[in-house]
């Protein structure tokens, strides 16, 4: 992550649609999931984790609070 930085792995990495332009080879194209599936899934696993800690805070929240009947 703290290589250097140039114009193709620029692209490669926060560009992906350049990758995926039809007149670039087929191997180049799929570089693009390597990369960004680690990212994908760190999203994903980050809104569960979110998620998880928004239902821990409600549930503590209304059981902190007193009920009026």
């Amino acid at each position: 992550p703290f290589g250097a930085m140039d114009l193709g792995r620029y692209f490669r990495d926060w560009v992906p649609y350049y990758v995926v332009i039809d007149q670039l080879p087929r191997g180049v194209r799929s570089e693009l999931w390597p990369q960004w599936g680690w990212r994908f899934l760190g999203v994903a696993v980050c809104l569960l984790v979110m998620s998880a800690c928004a239902e821990a805070i409600g549930a503590r929240r209304d059981a902190a609070t007193p009920r009026r009947m």
